[in-house]
């Protein structure tokens, strides 16, 4: 009979990659995807996007909603009914961070702000049209830097 560290590294033998030999924990979750002070999780939050933009689609709305859904994974949320469908031109929308903060702390006294510490992010969209179907490049960045 294995011992549990002989079966640990029986299993990180056979699948190296998505395990680390000693503790057999996936190496994908060295991150907090709801860190987003950390340019490497915006950068990954951006490819989850980019996956989702490169197909074409005749429902932009939905293409909306598979974004919400995405980002909702990673603590972040906006408001789809904002968004516009238009061609050409850029758009950007606030975001926040696990619905805002609100309350009070020794040091600031009332905070109302949208969660992401200082630091505000958006959601910025620019859709293009073409024989029917919509496509669309969306990414979150930091919201001075548009």
């Amino acid at each position: 009979m294995k011992t549990f560290n002989e079966l640990k590294e029986s299993i990180a033998a056979v699948v190296p990659r998505a395990y680390h030999a000693k503790t057999a924990v996936p190496q994908e979750t060295d991150k907090n995807f709801s860190d987003t002070r950390d340019p490497e999780v915006v950068d990954r939050i951006n490819v989850a996007l980019a996956h989702i933009n490169k197909l074409p689609t005749s429902d932009p709305r939905s293409r909306i909603n598979e974004i919400k859904v995405i980002l909702s994974h990673a603590g972040i949320d906006f408001d789809h009914t904002t968004v516009q469908f238009q061609e050409g031109v850029p758009m950007a929308v606030p975001v926040k961070k696990f619905g805002g903060r609100v309350g009070m702390t020794p040091e600031d006294g009332y905070i109302e702000d949208d969660g992401f510490g200082g630091m505000p992010h958006q959601l910025t969209f620019n859709w293009s049209k073409s024989s029917g179907s919509w496509m669309l490049n969306s990414e979150l960045m930091r919201a001075n830097m548009m």
